[in-house]
């Protein structure tokens, strides 16, 4: 899942930056909650470019 930015508010010290970080907050709680309910897998974690050039580790490669 790709929240794109959505946990910074635009402005930072308004009573409506508290009100988006909260509403956003719950809204990917409620994304999470979904998930988990349908089933639907967690992806795997992006493999670092270090990580990638350990030899005789699987890291780097794709499935």
């Amino acid at each position: 899942m790709w929240v794109g930015g959505l946990r910074r508010p635009r402005y930072q010290g308004l009573a409506k930056a508290s009100l988006q970080r909260q509403l956003t907050g719950a809204a990917i709680n409620l994304v999470r909650i979904d998930a988990h309910t349908s089933g639907t897998p967690r992806t795997r974690t992006r493999t670092s470019n270090f990580a990638a050039l350990r030899p005789g580790d699987s890291a780097g490669e794709a499935e």
